[in-house]
């Protein structure tokens, strides 16, 4: 696995951005972001759909839970 796509691949865990939700924004079944992320398989729409979804998630999960 490239380092870009072990990073693409935490960030989205970190922010809890599930492969489900990146197949449904790019339009493709949840086993084509599997084979992506984990290099055997390119797609410009995956990558397309997964930045959105970072870049529309961005600040608002940070993993952190907060304190009530």
């Amino acid at each position: 696995m490239s380092p870009a796509l072990a990073t693409l691949r935490a960030r989205l865990k970190q922010q809890r951005i599930s492969q489900d939700k990146v197949a449904k924004e790019a339009g493709v079944h949840r086993t084509m972001v599997s084979h992506y992320l984990a290099g055997r398989w390119g797609s410009e729409r995956v990558a397309a759909a997964a930045a959105k979804l970072l870049s529309h998630s961005k600040g608002r999960r940070t993993g952190k839970r907060r304190e009530c």
